[in-house]
């Protein structure tokens, strides 16, 4: 069954893979890829999909609610995560893709305009 169509040049280096998850209804296919020009620094990298999720349970019900920890998968394959500033979001995600990045650093404006 094909899943994911991409066309790139054939000198590229391609690499990719593909995740199937029936529980997850809102997306059961979770494909991710990169590919690289090796002639130069030409790349395209296609990353996993997040659907980050920060479902409220009001005081009275916890006690029936098993609370998630941020960075859990619900049942449907959401992540918990509590709102945060856009930067922060984005921060945690280039680490899930990243791992433990060194120096990350943002440029440009970072606040509201």
């Amino acid at each position: 069954m094909t899943a994911v169509t991409i066309h790139i040049p054939e000198s590229w280096h391609f690499e990719s893979k593909i995740e199937w998850h029936y529980g997850w209804v809102a997306y059961p296919v979770n494909p991710s890829w990169h590919a690289e020009n090796p002639a130069n620094a030409e790349a395209y990298f296609q990353y996993e999909s997040w659907q980050l999720v920060d479902m409220y349970v009001a005081p009275r019900w916890r006690q029936y609610v098993k609370q998630p920890k941020l960075g859990d998968r619900y049942p449907l394959g959401q992540i918990h995560m509590v709102l945060v500033p856009p930067l922060q979001a984005m921060t945690a995600f280039i680490k899930s893709v990243r791992g433990d990045v060194a120096n990350l650093k943002w440029l440009g404006p970072t606040g509201p305009a």
